[in-house]
């Protein structure tokens, strides 16, 4: 192996120096650390005490501290000319380093120097030269380390003119150098430090593939992704993770998309076999739903209006969100209207125009990514050590290959989304729309049947109540003298409008109750009698508590109503319209109620398809984000529930492969191990506790709510603290790695020369 020859002679010049100082001179400049090729050799004047080639230990006295009263004595040498000749001179078999030694004379004690000395022969080998510098001794072991680690001749001459003509700027500017220098093959912290921090975010950086932002600001944009390189830098199998779901989501609707066209394509085709020649004409090109496409709307590529059936409230509100008026189809959105009928085409040449993918770019990135990789490979191969550091980063910068072979097809940098306006399933956006975000009221609302488009001429009873899970038990709303009321047709005007139970938009919507029960409520309260003169006290505290009486009141429970704008009143036709394009003109009064709308639509399970759950929209809203449906996606998905369990595993699982390398101290080995093991750990006991609990409240709460119960929030915090210690475990990880570097083996920073030559940043 090139590089030094381990050890190296130090020779003392003169008896000023004992050996108290020079035990010392090793431990300062060596920092006490005596490994293997770095040992020192304190010669005397017997070769045959000097250590021999091919022997695994070193001769006893070889290694410092040496202490008085030991049967070798140290030899004081006269000159570095003396020393530099009995080490030319030595025989093959001592494995010294012939070329480099270091020295101690009668300065080196008051100056706290050591010499660094180079033997240098001329031509004929007759005659030896010594070349040499003093050098503090704490900055010895760097010093000397890059003068024995000079091996190629060119640089030897280098740095000797270098170190020789200091301070000599004329002599730097007309020294001729030689024609070509090899690297050195000695590296620095600093070396390592951003080698490894800019190799890690240079590939996460360009590997990142991210969706459309809501903000297309360039502070924002800008913001956004250095937040979301500070994940991958933590927990790049989150990072991974997205990339892979977005990927099966992609690949999904490119191969159902596919198959719905195939589908379509085929019926028309029956139906063209009557079509005779002279009315044919030639088919439209197929479209290309391929995974380009399907990576696209996954990334949020596909943008509906709403202004016309939404209230929103900001032009300055980020995109993708009600208040901003627009909203982004989801892969689940487009498979719906494409089920209906509806296909989305958008040209290959399109998509290519809105991404800035780099490819120089992802080419220097991928050459670093081979260097750091080859280096790593080639440490290992020549038995050097591997910082923490560089280990970490290469367990990163597999994530950063992996997470691009994934987005390998998908747009990158797109910012702004292609606006899709089309009257033909504007009604089918508008029941998306109205499940997705306005769930929570849809339930209070009665479809009632209606005449041709603008005419309402029959009469019908009015409900004003509906059992909330018996669809039988219904309340007719009545009059004073308990007659069952009409519907009332009425046309909202203005802005504004409050619809009461009873009354009926042209649309056929109207409002009911849906509580537990509908009936007279009877009451006590506190009432003065009749004969009492309350004005007779200053205050009704006053009054003593036998004058007042306490009676029972009877009420009627209120009729429900709904605050709706013109907006709401578009939204609400759209949605009938939707319903009945489904399966026709109502035939009696329906509610919107999801019990009743799976009864309604057994078969296609339309209900399901445009539910808050299927998520048609993608949304940035925080008030949308719900754990619990989030946990329900990924326990329906074995794919994405499988990488949630393995990434996490691998990641810390390859960390606890190398707990056994050298650490700066033995509870940051301990620490390192317990981090590996809670990473490994986490996800699969989370998933367990979150299912186990989210069962036993099926089982025994199944008319709480899960987010309120006791139950519910008895095992979520347990899961809360094992992530939050998931938090903690990533984030000692990327810190250790890093302040590991302050104790690592020396070897650490011997690299051969020509890795150095490869192209790196």
């Amino acid at each position: 192996m090139a590089g030094p020859v381990p050890p190296y002679a130090l020779f003392v010049l003169t008896e000023a120096i004992d050996v108290d100082y020079l035990n010392e001179v090793l431990t300062r400049a060596y920092k006490g650390n005596y490994e293997a090729g770095w040992d020192l050799y304190v010669a005397t004047d017997a070769y045959s005490d000097a250590p021999k080639k091919l022997e695994n230990q070193y001769p006893e006295g070889t290694k410092a501290p040496m202490k008085y009263g030991e049967s070798r004595s140290l030899v004081i040498w006269e000159t570095l000319e003396s020393c530099a000749g009995w080490l030319h001179n030595a025989p093959n078999e001592v494995a010294l380093n012939h070329d480099y030694f270091t020295a101690v004379n009668q300065f080196s004690q008051a100056d706290d120097t050591v010499l660094i000395c180079r033997v240098v022969p001329d031509q004929d080998n007759s005659t030896l030269t010594v070349e040499y510098f003093p050098e503090k001794t704490d900055d010895a072991t760097t010093q000397t380390a890059v003068s024995i680690g000079l091996k190629d001749k060119a640089l030897v001459e280098l740095e000797w003119a270098l170190f020789n003509n200091t301070g000599n700027l004329t002599a730097f500017q007309t020294i001729r150098a030689p024609v070509w220098v090899a690297s050195p093959e000695i590296r620095g912290t600093t070396t390592i430090l951003w080698s490894c921090i800019i190799t890690l975010i240079a590939c996460i950086y360009t590997a990142l593939h991210l969706n459309v932002p809501a903000n297309t600001g360039k502070m924002s944009m800008f913001a956004e992704k250095l937040k979301w390189v500070f994940i991958g830098l933590i927990a790049p199998e989150v990072v991974l993770y997205l990339a892979s779901s977005q990927f099966l989501d992609a690949r999904r609707l490119s191969r159902e998309l596919t198959l719905l066209w195939q589908k379509k394509k085929g019926a028309e085709a029956l139906e063209m076999q009557t079509v005779t020649m002279g009315d044919f004409s030639e088919p439209e090109e197929d479209p290309c739903f391929d995974i380009k496409y399907g990576f696209f709307v996954a990334m949020g590529g596909l943008e509906v209006p709403i202004k016309d059936i939404q209230n929103y409230t900001s032009r300055l509100a980020m995109r993708g969100t009600l208040e901003s008026g627009s909203l982004r189809l989801s892969v689940n959105g487009v498979l719906q209207l494409a089920r209906l009928g509806y296909f989305i085409p958008i040209p290959s040449s399109s998509i290519d125009d809105k991404s800035k993918a780099d490819t120089f770019q992802k080419f220097l990135i991928m050459t670093q990514v081979i260097w750091m990789a080859t280096q790593c490979i080639v440490r290992k191969a020549y038995g050097l050590p591997v910082s923490l550091l560089e280990i970490h980063t290469m367990v990163h910068v597999v994530c950063a290959v992996v997470m691009f072979v994934f987005w390998i097809k998908k747009p990158k940098d797109v910012t702004d989304p292609m606006v899709v306006e089309s009257s033909e399933f504007r009604n089918f956006i508008a029941l998306m729309v109205q499940e997705q975000f306005h769930f929570r009221r849809s339930e209070e609302f009665i479809f009632y049947p209606r005449g041709k488009i603008g005419e309402v001429t029959f009469e019908q009873p009015a409900f004003v109540w509906v059992h909330q899970t018996d669809l039988a038990r219904r309340e007719h709303l009545t009059d004073d003298e308990h007659n069952v009321m009409s519907i009332e047709w009425v046309r909202p005007k203005g802005a504004q409008w409050t619809l009461k139970a009873g009354e009926v938009l042209p649309s056929g919507l109207g409002i009911v109750a849906r509580g537990a029960i509908w009936q007279v409520e009877t009451f006590q309260r506190r009432v003065l009698p009749s004969w009492f003169d309350e004005n007779a006290y200053a205050s009704t505290y006053d009054i003593p508590e036998s004058v007042w009486i306490t009676e029972w009141v009877s009420t009627e429970p209120v009729p429900p109503s709904a605050d709706m704008n013109a907006q709401d009143i578009v939204r609400w036709k759209r949605v009938v319209d939707a319903i009945e394009s489904i399966e026709g003109r109502l035939q009696h009064p329906e509610l919107f109620h999801h019990d009743y709308q799976q009864i309604r639509y057994p078969d296609q399970h339309f209900h399901d398809a445009f539910t808050r759950s299927a998520g048609n929209f993608q949304y940035t809203g925080d008030s949308q984000v719900d754990p619990d449906q989030i946990l329900a996606f990924i326990f329906s998905s074995p794919i994405l529930l499988i990488l949630l369990l393995v990434l996490p595993g691998v990641y810390g699982g390859i960390h606890f492969l190398v707990s056994n390398s050298r650490f700066p101290s033995d509870i940051e080995k301990l620490l390192w191990k317990i981090a590996s093991f809670d990473i490994i750990l986490t996800m699969p006991v989370f998933f367990a506790v979150t299912y186990i609990g989210s069962a036993i409240s099926r089982m025994f709460f199944e008319y709480e709510s899960l987010g309120e119960s006791s139950w519910a929030m008895f095992y979520k915090f347990p899961g809360h603290l094992m992530l939050f210690g998931y938090i903690l475990a990533r984030s000692f990880l990327v810190v250790e790695s890093f302040i590991s570097l302050r104790a690592v083996p020396i070897g650490t920073y011997w690299t051969p020369s020509w890795l150095q030559m490869l192209p790196h940043i």
